[in-house]
C-alpha cells in the first residue's frame, strides 16, 4: 500500500481547503503538497473498502493531519462547489485562487462570489500576475485576502493557511 504524506510545513486541521487553478502542473504542486493521489481519493481507498466489508474500523490508520482539499481548474466550478458544501452543512474554511484562469472568470471575480456564499472564507490568491490593485483588491474583499506569488513553496502554503484573514 503505498501513502501519500502531507507535507509536514501543512496543518490541516480544522480546515476544508478550495483549490481553483487552470494549470495543471500548479494543481500537480497542490496534490503533491497535500499529499493527494491524481485521482483525487486516497490510495488506500480499495483498503478502506475491504477492511470495511470484514467489518474492521479502519479509523486507527487514519492520518490524523489528512487535508480536506477540493480542486478546480476554473472558479465557476469552485464556486459550485462552494454553494453544494454549504448546502451540505460543510463550508470550506480556505480558497487559494489563482488571478488568471482562463476562459473563465478571474481570481477577484471567483473570490467575490465565494465570499457571498461563506463569508468567513479565508481567500489567498496565488497568482504569478497580479492583474487589480490593492484598491480594486481591499473594496472588493473588505473582510481581507492574502496574496502568494507563484512560484510557491510548502512552507509558504502553510504559514497562508494559518495566517489567512
Amino acid at each position: 500500500m503505498t501513502l501519500n504524506m502531507v507535507d509536514p510545513d501543512i496543518d490541516c486541521q480544522d480546515k476544508s481547503i478550495l483549490i481553483m487553478d487552470d494549470d495543471r502542473e500548479v494543481l500537480n504542486n497542490y496534490r503533491q503538497i497535500f499529499g493527494l493521489s491524481e485521482e483525487f481519493h486516497s490510495p488506500s481507498d480499495e483498503l478502506d473498502e475491504l477492511l470495511a466489508l470484514v467489518g474492521i474500523d479502519n479509523s486507527i490508520f487514519e492520518d490524523d493531519n489528512q487535508c480536506d482539499v477540493t480542486m478546480f481548474r476554473q472558479g465557476l466550478e469552485g464556486i459550485h462547489a462552494a454553494d453544494q458544501a454549504v448546502s451540505n452543512g460543510a463550508p470550506y474554511t480556505h480558497a487559494l485562487i489563482d488571478m488568471r484562469m482562463p476562459p473563465g472568470i478571474d481570481g477577484l471575480k471567483t473570490a467575490t462570489k465565494l465570499r457571498e456564499i461563506i463569508p468567513e472564507l479565508k481567500v489567498i490568491f496565488i497568482s504569478a500576475y497580479m492583474d487589480f490593485g490593492d484598491d480594486d483588491l481591499d473594496s472588493s474583499l473588505p473582510e481581507g485576502y492574502m496574496m502568494l506569488k507563484k512560484p510557491f513553496t510548502p512552507a509558504e502554503i502553510g504559514k497562508a493557511l494559518e495566517y489567512a484573514h
